[in-house]
């Protein structure tokens, strides 16, 4: 899995990895939409350089959902549907009769939002948790009946404390839902893994213990606590910092109401404009240290980036660390439980960070000081598509996936 900046999947692994001989995959092919194009259109003459296409101008209202009350000040853009780097957006802010009006929207398609403070974003045409529908425009085209109703957001606050009673600071509280209906179906083509809970925001207690996650669509949620220490720039010395990595976590990740596993959980249900309270109680616990050495198929691997995340999927736990000219890698602070470590690296010229290996770890109660992580070769798989029937497919959009039959592998190309 290829791994950038953000340490977000762009690229299934491509070349290395794994032995998939050993391991029984599963052939995917999405086409994606789009796939059959419409006949291409002329080259533009002279003529039509000197009179580009019309603009098109879209306006429309901005209400309460709950008693049809104008709302101003929302702010309501049209983005690219296939947003480039620097994607254009038309944007105007809604007046006090709740009117907006954007003008000189280029002709295509875009994906239409309204946002304001307070409210729950709403897309163009969206019905319960889908994302809308797009608009297309037409050049010259205008369309003015367009109606947002926002719903007022609901809020989920609390104190977090240790078993003492006392505050515990700069912890991430998260506010995590069950994946929909449509969410699981459209992962199920990407992945045979079990569908877990999914973050939907997050905040960090304050000195009193004290947190607020607001701007929550109304439904039901599960609250998490853990211990992932991130520092803020501005008012946190460097000192400090060194102090708090070399301690590592101190307390165990907890769901609401105290509970260990998302199983144990109770949900929290919010209604429009409403605030729910959870308090939560962690627990400290003893943590290790791992420390081990990567090595690659012609020697030591330096550089490589080395993640540890709970198995079951919980969020939490997510420390890192890159290998030394050696090899050498040590995660601090990890409570104990059921991990799997996982192994990135730059193929040589690239910027992209590649997953590479995966292994699965059990944490007690003592450090461990000795793990070893091999990077495999992995195998090429070459093939061809071939599209029967009508229609001229556009090849270019079609992905092809491999994907590991066990639901514990992450490895995939």
């Amino acid at each position: 899995m290829a791994y950038n900046s953000g340490l977000h999947s762009q690229h299934p692994l491509p070349d290395e990895g794994i032995d998939v001989s050993l391991l029984p995959v599963t052939a995917v092919i999405l086409l994606g939409a789009g796939l059959f194009p419409q006949a291409s259109a002329p080259p533009a003459s002279d003529k039509a350089a000197e009179h580009p296409a019309p603009p098109c101008v879209v306006s429309g209202r901005v209400v309460n959902t709950s008693d049809g009350t104008p709302l101003k000040s929302a702010r309501v853009a049209l983005v690219p549907d296939r947003a480039g780097s620097h994607p254009r957006v038309y944007a105007a802010t809604s007046d006090s009769d709740g009117q907006f009006v954007i003008k000189d929207v280029e002709h295509g398609r875009y994906q239409f939002v309204a946002t304001r403070a307070g409210f729950v974003d709403q897309y163009f045409q969206a019905k319960g948790d889908e994302h809308g529908a797009a608009l297309s425009l037409k050049p010259g085209e205008k369309v003015s009946d367009v109606l947002f109703r926002m719903t007022l957001a609901a809020v989920i606050t609390g104190r977090i404390t240790n078993d003492e009673g006392e505050a515990v600071v700069r912890v991430q509280v998260l506010a995590l839902r069950a994946p929909n209906q449509e969410e699981m179906e459209d992962a199920a083509a990407y992945t045979s893994r079990k569908q877990e809970l999914r973050a939907v925001s997050s905040t960090q207690t304050d000195d009193r213990g004290l947190y607020r996650i607001f701007g929550l669509k109304p439904g039901e949620y599960y609250v998490q606590v853990t211990d992932t220490f991130q520092p803020d720039s501005v008012t946190f010395s460097e000192q400090n910092y060194l102090v708090q990595e070399s301690f590592g976590s101190e307390y165990a990740s907890v769901f609401y109401p105290g509970v260990s596993q998302a199983s144990q959980a109770q949900m929290i249900s919010v209604k429009p404009g409403a605030e729910a309270q959870a308090d939560v109680t962690m627990r400290r616990v003893k943590t290790v240290e791992i420390a081990g050495q990567v090595v690659g198929p012609t020697g030591l691997a330096r550089d490589a980036y080395v993640s540890i995340q709970p198995l079951a999927g919980d969020y939490g736990v997510d420390l890192s660390d890159t290998t030394d000219e050696k090899g050498n890698f040590r995660l601090k602070g990890v409570p104990p439980g059921s991990y799997v470590i996982t192994v990135y690296q730059q193929p040589e010229g690239e910027h992209v960070y590649e997953q590479r290996a995966r292994q699965k770890i059990e944490v007690a109660g003592d450090n461990i000081d000795s793990l070893t992580i091999s990077l495999g070769l992995g195998v090429n798989l070459l093939g061809r598509v071939q599209v029967t029937g009508p229609g001229s497919p556009n090849l270019s959009r079609v992905e092809v996936a491999l994907l590991p039959v066990d639901e514990d592998a992450g490895l995939g190309a």
